[in-house]
Parts: structure tokens; sequence; C-alpha cells
């Protein structure tokens, strides 16, 4: 049995602010964590989840960097891909910029989930040299590392009587998808594998918590259906994601982001040509803002190519095709919602019995800025509103409406009463 810590509310409702501390980009709303702040309260939040900076913000003698180089992660490209558009090529002080986001936390009584998407995303747009360094490391030495990188963090915080404002920190987000991982086991569900994986990050656990036994160390996966056998046993939270409307996108994309295909060949993506630009961007060509970098995958490649060439004079046609798919689909989603928390509650009595749930990512990711279908559908609405009132009912800790929901979102500006109206549906059950 865990118990939450009286200093901090008896539910989060989270707000998924993934860049906040690394954004560099002039004018995005991360600069003024004041005004952010304000509006967040505005909206019904009471708590933000953002990449910790783990590693960017020390050395590994616990020497502060100062500043460190970040770069757009395709050459700007990414920049018409939502939750892309705040970070630029520039120099950013990560530990400065942490702590000035947990002073104005504390001044808006707002409480911070600190995660590390470094193997997933956050590699993309930091400084090559340190990045290289943490990758050079062997694989089994990974979690210890994050371990360490955060009991820096923490004394910094603590330095600063900031650490109440924390509710709980993960050594990395999504650990059931690591790529790492997934590459020691062949992409296969290795049990032996996962064990060895599961103690070694047990261990790392161990290690922080022994030197901070005041503060919550979780555990994140990406999905509420997920492996047993890596779940560490001595984590106090579960956070657990669930993208159950994702797959909506599927009637568009058909497969483009995963298949084995030439992408320059104009016929492997016929079924999306008559929604791209005439002049669009060839996919070498964002392919070449990598050169000199670490490769970003195939799935986050082609998404971006993909939703940086939508043609907004084609967006009507292609909403309403999204649109009518979810009207088909959305008792189906309304199932999986459901699924996916009894998994979540059955998993945890489990593996984890006492330890509080949380939901801190999920329903879909809609990659285009361009597209606001999401946002005006009452049924997808009031979908994300079934999914709020069973999480309620599981007695879940923490809940996201949906991730894309912070101040560089459409929803933030443009439909502030929806993300308000499910945030105090949540709190209030």
């Amino acid at each position: 049995m865990v118990n939450i810590p009286s200093h901090l509310p008896k539910k989060l409702a989270i707000s998924f602010w993934i860049w906040a501390p690394i954004s560099v980009r002039k004018n995005n709303p991360y600069l003024d964590f004041d005004k952010t702040m304000t509006e967040l309260r505005e909206r019904s939040y009471n708590c933000v989840r953002i990449e910790s900076a783990a590693g960017f913000t020390h050395d590994k003698n616990g020497t502060p960097r100062g500043n460190v180089r970040v770069h757009a992660s395709f050459g700007g490209h990414e920049q018409f891909v939502r939750q892309n558009e705040t970070v630029d090529n520039g120099l950013c002080n990560c530990l400065e910029r942490l702590v000035d986001l947990f002073e104005n936390a504390k001044k808006h009584n707002v409480y911070v989930i600190l995660s590390s998407w470094f193997f997933l995303h956050t590699y993309w747009m930091m400084d090559e040299a340190i990045t290289k360094s943490i990758l050079d490391l062997h694989p089994d030495q990974y979690f210890q590392f994050f371990a360490e990188q955060y009991d820096l963090i923490l004394k910094e915080l603590k330095a600063r009587n900031l650490e109440k404002q924390l509710a709980f920190l993960e050594l990395q987000n999504e650990v059931d998808g690591l790529s790492f991982i997934r590459k020691a086991t062949g992409f296969q569900n290795d049990e032996d594998k996962y064990n060895h994986f599961r103690i070694l990050h047990e261990k790392a656990i161990g290690w922080l918590r022994q030197r901070h036994p005041d503060i919550l160390v979780g555990y994140d996966t990406q999905t509420m259906k997920t492996h047993q056998a890596l779940m560490p046993r001595n984590a106090q939270v579960w956070n657990a994601h669930t993208y159950y409307m994702w797959p909506v996108y599927g009637v568009f994309e058909q497969g483009l982001l995963s298949k084995n295909i030439d992408m320059n060949d104009p016929e492997s993506f016929k079924h999306v040509r008559p929604f791209l630009r005439d002049d669009y961007v060839p996919f070498t060509e964002i392919l070449k803002t990598r050169e000199g970098l670490l490769d970003a995958g195939v799935g986050w490649t082609r998404r971006v190519w993909l939703y940086r060439n939508l043609d907004p004079d084609k967006i009507p046609q292609l909403e309403k095709i999204l649109e009518n798919q979810l009207e088909l689909d959305a008792p189906n989603f309304r199932r999986e919602a459901d699924e996916q928390v009894q998994s979540a509650v059955s998993i945890r009595d489990k593996i984890l019995p006492g330890v509080p749930l949380v939901y801190s990512e999920g329903s879909t990711y809609c990659a285009s800025n361009l597209l606001s279908w999401e946002e005006r559908s009452d049924t997808y609405w009031k979908t994300l509103e079934h999914m709020t009132r069973r999480l309620a009912e599981n007695n879940f800790w923490g809940y996201v409406p949906r991730t894309n929901g912070g101040p560089d979102d459409r929803a933030w500006k443009e439909y502030p009463q929806r993300l308000k109206y499910l945030n105090e549906l949540f709190l209030s059950l």
C-alpha cells in the first residue's frame, strides 16, 4: 500500500507540457510560466507533466551544465506538427528553466510530474555530443544513469524548497516501448529479458528512493495492457497510457507510417496524395534535415512528412472523413477504453497492490495543427467524458483529458471550456 503524501492533491488534473523546459522558440508560451500557469488554473488543471531534461541539467560529475544546444528536430518541418512548434535552434539552460517552472508552480499551487522521453523523442533535439555520451553507455546502465541524474535534480529542488511541488517522477516514459529493451528482446515478448531489465529498473528506483524517501517514484507504460514481467515491484505509482481513439486516423494514414515501402515512389503514398499540396516537400528533404544527427525513426519521420505536406484547401474534406469514421468507431473506442481501465486495475491489484494509478497520456494524437475536427466534434468529447467517468469510478489518482491539451495546442486557446468541464468532472467524482 502506498500512501499519497498529505501535501499532494487528492486528485491530479494533468496537462501535457512535454517540452516546457527546453522550448526556446521565440514567443512560445513556455517562455512565461507565470502566464501559462495562470491559464492552466483557469482551465481547472492542477498538474503538469514535463520532460525533466535529465542528462542535460548536469554533467556526469554533478556539475550544472549551464547552456546546452538544442535544435529543431526536423529542420523546421516539425513546426506543422502539434506539440513540436516550441523547440528551435538555440541555447537552453535546462536547469534554470526547470527551476523557473517549479517556482511558478509553487506560486500557482500547481504540481509537476517529471519524466524523460530521452529514448523516444528528446534525443532528436538535444546537443548531439551529450546525447551520444548517454547512448554510448551499456543499456544495463541506463536506468541507474537516469536515477543519478534525478538525484541531482532533486537536490537542486530541495535546496530551493521546491520539492513539495513534485507529484512524482518516473525514470523513463513508456518503459514497455523503450527502444533498447525492444532491441534486446529481438522485438519479441522475452520474459527473461523483461525480468533482466525489471531488476535493473528496481535497483535504480531503490537507489533513488533510499536517497529521497519523501519522493514518489513511479513506473510509466504506453498501454494499460502491459507486460507484467517488466513492472518494477517497488514502483510507488503506475502511470499507464492508452491512445484508445488514435486508430481513427488509420482511415487516412492506412499504414503509411509503418509499412515497408519506398517513400520516393509516389505510388506508395497514392492514397494520401489527393490531400497533399501540389508542391509537396519530398521525403528526401525531410531525411536531409537529420543528416549528421541520430536517426529519428521511420514512423515519426514519415509523420512529419505527411502532416507537413497537407494542403490547407483539402482540410475540410479530410476532416469530414475523419469525423464520419469516428461516428462509426465511437462505440468500439468506448469499449476499448473500458477494457484498458479494467486491465490497469487488474494488473495493478496483482503486481502493485495499493499503488495509485495515473493516466497522463491518451485518447488520440492529432498530428496536424491545421486539423480541428476533434475540437468541434461532440462525439469526440462525449467519448472523452466516457473515459473520464471510468477513470474516476476506478479511483485513478491522476488524469489527463487528452494529450493535445497544453498552451501550445489549439484546444487550449479555442476550447478552454471543454477542457475545464472534463477536469472539473474528474476532480468532482
